[in-house]
């Protein structure tokens, strides 16, 4: 009768230990479930509003982020590991999973890595799962596309940048402009000066030209016979 005992308490205690192995979800039963809204709550779970929950991640995605979210019993190894797991799965922008005792965990995209960290602890300072959907999106979309202050800023840069290329370019043309001229005046120059040298070596050598003394002394001559 003892050891009938024993036995008996041996199986309990040991399908008591393998309890929570059987309540953990396997992310491709869960991903099954996030098929229709982005949302999976385990029967258990009675303190997440799934209605809550659908509405705001349908909000995000709406505004173009693919998000989902989770509130299993028992995420397997860890909160953040399932996070990680249910997104790659269901190849989403980010996932979420709410646990009952332990903060919110979260996994994103790399090209949303910049903004994660801020994300979660802000979606982790809000107690309704819904608002804190909504918070991590918030979030994730300011991180992803630029406020609009910094985008107007970004243009006045681009515009003054746009301005001192076209006044550099300007100086420039100038300059060329310039410089070309004073290049043509020069040869210009030159080949006047040339052009006079010349023709001033002519007329010296010309035989039949007379000289200015012959002329004078001619002119002399011609005085005194008269």
């Amino acid at each position: 009768m003892r050891k009938l005992l024993g036995a008996v308490a041996t199986i309990v205690l040991g399908l008591i230990s393998l309890a929570p192995v059987a309540l953990a979800e396997s992310p491709l039963d869960v991903a099954e479930e996030l098929a229709d809204d982005g949302v999976f709550v385990a029967r258990a779970r009675t303190d997440i509003d799934e209605e809550s929950l659908a509405s705001a991640i349908q909000q995000a995605r709406f505004d173009g982020l693919r998000i989902v979210a989770v509130a299993p019993i028992d995420p397997q190894p860890s909160g953040s590991a399932f996070a990680r797991r249910i997104q790659e799965v269901v190849d989403a922008d980010a996932a979420l999973v709410f646990l009952e005792e332990e903060p919110l965990e979260t996994f994103v995209v790399d090209e949303l890595s910049g903004g994660h960290i801020r994300a979660q602890q802000r979606a982790r300072a809000v107690n309704d799962p819904g608002r804190a959907v909504l918070t991590f999106a918030q979030e994730l979309t300011a991180e992803r596309e630029p406020s609009r202050p910094a985008l107007i800023r970004q243009l006045m840069l681009l515009a003054l940048l746009l301005a001192a290329v076209v006044g550099a370019a300007m100086v420039f043309e100038n300059l060329v402009g310039d410089a070309k001229a004073f290049f043509w005046r020069r040869v210009a120059a030159r080949r006047s000066t040339s052009a006079a040298s010349r023709d001033n070596k002519h007329i010296s050598n010309d035989p039949e030209r007379p000289d200015s003394d012959d002329l004078m002394a001619d002119s002399g001559h011609g005085r005194s016979d008269h």
